[in-house]
C-alpha cells in the first residue's frame, strides 16, 4: 500500500503496477507537503507560534521521508535481517515445552495489542489534523503556502486532498516501518530469553531441578532448538558440551543480527530522537499558549501522544534487549558447568563469558543508545526548550 517494501519476483503484474504508482504518488504528496510548509515557515519567521506550528509539522514529516528513503535504500538488506529473526521463531513455534508457548502467544499478543493502538492512534490523529482544525472559510486545516490562490475553487479542493494524502500516506508508512523494526526487536528479545532458558537447560537432567516449578507456564523447561542443527545435532550427540556449544552458536548469531539491526535503523533511531525532541517541545508549547477550542486541544493531544508514544516505545524495547546481557550472563553460571570440568568445558565457558561483554543494544548514530535513560533524557531536554520558547513568547 506505501510501495516502500521489495516485491517478491512472482508477484502479479498488476500488483507492482499499483506498487510502483503508490510509491511514485506517495513520494510526490510528501515532497509538496515539505515544500509548502517550508515556504509557509520562511516566511512567518517573525512569528513564533506560527513558525513553531510548521516545525511540528515538518519535525513529524522529516523523520518519515528519511525513514522512506532508508528503506528505500536498505530493503534487501532489511528483508534479510528480518528472515534471519523470524527464521528461529518458527522453530519455536513447533516447540511443545510450554513456556515456550506462553512466551510466544504473551509476545504475539501484545504484539497485536500496540499495533492496534498505533492504528487507532493514526487514524484519530489523521481525522483530528484534517477535519477537526477550526479555519476560517477557504482556510486549509494545515498552514501552508502554495503558488495559487487556495480559498478559491477547485484549487482549494486540490490541496486540502493534497494534505490529506500527504498526512495519510506518511503516517501509515511510518506505522508499516516501525512495525518491521519493533517486530525485530521484539522478536530478538524473545530470542534472548529462551537463549538464556537454553543455558540452564544444558544439563539432561535439568528438568528434576524446575520440578517445583512446572505449574508455572512460562518456565522453560527443555532445551530449545534455534534451526535444524540444533535438532540434528541434540538428536544425534545429545550432551551438555554439545548443547553448550550450540548456545554460544546461536549467542554469536543474536549478536551479528544485533550488529545488522543496527546498520539498518540506526541513523533512523538518531533521526528519530531528534524528530521526537522537536515535536514533544513544539506540540507542548502550542498546547499552552495556542488552544483555542476543544477539537484543536484534542489534535494537540493526539499529536503528543504519536510522539510520546513512539519515542517510549523504541526505547523501551531497546531497554528490555540491553538488561538481557546481565540475563545470559547469569545463566551460563546456573548451565551447571561445574560438574563437567573433566570435559574440557572451561574454553568454551570463557568463550560464553566474552560474548556477553559485548552489549546488546539499539544504537541511535554513534551518539544515543535506546533506552529508558534516553528517553528519560529526552523529556527532560524537550521540557528545557519548552521552557525556553515559553519564556521567550512572554
Amino acid at each position: 500500500m506505501c510501495g516502500i517494501w521489495s516485491l517478491d519476483s512472482s508477484t502479479p503484474v498488476s500488483l507492482k503496477l499499483l506498487h510502483n504508482i503508490s510509491n511514485i504518488l506517495g513520494i510526490i504528496a510528501l515532497a509538496i507537503f515539505v515544500g509548502t510548509l517550508t515556504a509557509d515557515l520562511m516566511g512567518n519567521l517573525n512569528n513564533l507560534l506560527i513558525a513553531t506550528d510548521d516545525g511540528c509539522y515538518l519535525a513529524g514529516i522529516s523523520v518519515i521521508i528519511f525513514k522512506v528513503y532508508k528503506f528505500h535504500r536498505q530493503h534487501k538488506r532489511i528483508k534479510n535481517l528480518t528472515d534471519a529473526t523470524y527464521r528461529p521463531i518458527h522453530e519455536f513455534k513447533k516447540s511443545q515445552d510450554p513456556g515456550v508457548k506462553e512466551i510466544l502467544e504473551t509476545n504475539k499478543f501484545y504484539e497485536d495489542l500496540g499495533f492496534t493502538f498505533f492504528v487507532t492512534l493514526g487514524g484519530c490523529l489523521v481525522i483530528a489534523l484534517t477535519f477537526f482544525v477550526p479555519t476560517e472559510d477557504g482556510e486549509l486545516p494545515i498552514r501552508a503556502l502554495y503558488p495559487f490562490n487556495t480559498t478559491v475553487s477547485p484549487m482549494h479542493e486540490l490541496a486540502f486532498s493534497l494534505q490529506v494524502y500527504a498526512v495519510s500516506y506518511g503516517l501509515m508508512a511510518i506505522l508499516m516501518m516501525d512495525t518491521v523494526g519493533l517486530g525485530i526487536m521484539r522478536w530478538l528479545h524473545v530470542q534472548c530469553i529462551i537463549l538464556a532458558a537454553n543455558y540452564k537447560n544444558c544439563r539432561l537432567d535439568n528438568k528434576s531441578a524446575y520440578l517445583k516449578c512446572q505449574e508455572n507456564s512460562d518456565v522453560i523447561l527443555s532445551f530449545s532448538t534455534f534451526d535444524e542443527q540444533d535438532k540434528e545435532i541434540t538428536e544425534r550427540t545429545d550432551c551438555f558440551v554439545a548443547r553448550f556449544r550450540r548456545c554460544i552458536k546461536n549467542h554469536q548469531r543474536l549478536l551479528d543480527t544485533i550488529d545488522e539491526l543496527n546498520a539498518c535503523f540506526s541513523s533512523s533511531m538518531l533521526m528519530q530522537l531528534f524528530a521526537s525532541f522537536s515535536l514533544i517541545c513544539l506540540t507542548g508549547f502550542q498546547a499552552v499558549l495556542d488552544v483555542t477550542t476543544k477539537t484543536s486541544l484534542m489534535k494537540f493531544v493526539l499529536y503528543l501522544s504519536a510522539a510520546f508514544s513512539q519515542l517510549l516505545y523504541w526505547c523501551w524495547f531497546g531497554n528490555e534487549l540491553l538488561y538481557e546481557r546481565v540475563t545470559l550472563l547469569s545463566s551460563q553460571w546456573m548451565s551447571g558447568w561445574e560438574n563437567e570440568l573433566g570435559s574440557n568445558i572451561q574454553p568454551l565457558l570463557i568463550m560464553s563469558m566474552i560474548q556477553t561483554m559485548r552489549p546488546l543494544e539499539l544504537h541511535a548514530g554513534p551518539f544515543f543508545t535506546m533506552s529508558m535513560e534516553t528517553f528519560i533524557s529526552i523529556i527532560k531536554s524537550s521540557y528545557s526548550f519548552f521552557a525556553l520558547l515559553t519564556t521567550m513568547s512572554n
